[in-house]
């Protein structure tokens, strides 16, 4: 049996990945907001392969992390169910409990920070969504028949249909 000397090494570990991992989301999704910002679509492309692929990774990590929490649990003689990370945490001896407790606090502002992020990206993505709906209802709306004047000055009955490729030309 794994002892509980190497089960929070092991859970250190993780909890370092994890934060390593979260950081490189974090400049990622930083990434992804400037791209956003120069509506370059590539580049948004890229960024989006990039995150999903780390978010992978985090899931892989929270996995281990969970499995050695489990064992920890076992070790500890506490209930699986009962114990959140923290209450892992503040069950192990003392002279360990201080690193894992700055590790999980350290992961908590990294997701804290990433979750910032993340609104700011959805935020600046659904107006840029919104401003292209916006364009295609002008392109659409143009496309509509407008009387126009004849001669006379009267309204005119047929008009020459007008896009907005004729307007701007």
């Amino acid at each position: 049996m794994v002892g509980i000397e190497e089960l929070t090494q092991q859970l250190a570990e993780a909890l370092s990945d994890e934060i390593r991992v979260h950081t490189e989301l974090v400049e990622t999704a930083e990434q992804m907001r400037e791209a956003i910002k120069r509506k370059d679509l590539h580049d948004v492309q890229q960024t989006t392969s990039h995150y999903d692929t780390r978010v992978g990774r985090i899931e892989d990590i929270e996995e281990r992390r969970l499995a050695v929490c489990d064992s920890l649990c076992e070790a500890l003689g506490k209930a699986k169910r009962h114990l959140n990370l923290s209450g892992i945490i503040g069950a192990l001896p003392p002279d360990t409990r201080t690193s894992l407790a700055q590790l999980r606090s350290q992961l908590k502002d990294k997701i804290s920070q990433l979750s910032r992020l993340n609104t700011s990206n959805n935020i600046l993505l659904e107006a840029s969504l919104a401003a292209v709906a916006k364009s295609f209802e002008v392109m659409a709306r143009s496309h509509q028949r407008l009387d126009g004047y004849g001669r006379t000055g009267t309204p005119a009955s047929k008009t020459v249909s007008r896009n907005i490729v004729n307007k701007i030309a």
